[in-house]
């Protein structure tokens, strides 16, 4: 896996963690929501083996699932994520976390 993809994955699971453990100091509406790192890993693997090209998601929250699948689907030709959340602003976090990790050119974001 890239270096830089792996910082910001670790940076979200840090920020996951931080989040669970103080869960009614962050606001509802600024929560994660996100999968675990095995769970992460095992979706990549398993989307390698099916050989997937689109995937559509559902809560993109601040894309950590996201990188997980852009990051399996790199080097898949004429591939594609559309992702979907009703949150503006996890949505602007997600983004800005696929284009720090140079992934943002294979999803699509919807709000």
């Amino acid at each position: 896996m890239d270096k830089k993809i792996s910082e910001i994955l670790e940076r979200l699971a840090r920020q996951e963690k931080y989040e669970q453990q103080n869960y009614d100091a962050v606001p509802r509406e600024q929560r994660m929501l996100a999968i675990s790192p095995e769970i992460g890993n095992f979706y990549a693997i398993l989307l390698r083996a099916l050989g997937a090209r689109r995937i559509l998601e559902i809560g993109t929250s601040v894309g950590y699932s996201t990188i997980w699948f852009a990051e399996s689907l790199q080097n898949t030709q004429n591939s594609r994520i559309t992702t979907i959340d009703v949150n503006d602003k996890k949505t602007s976090r997600a983004r800005q976390n696929l284009e720090e990790a140079g992934l943002s050119h294979l999803v699509e974001f919807l709000t």
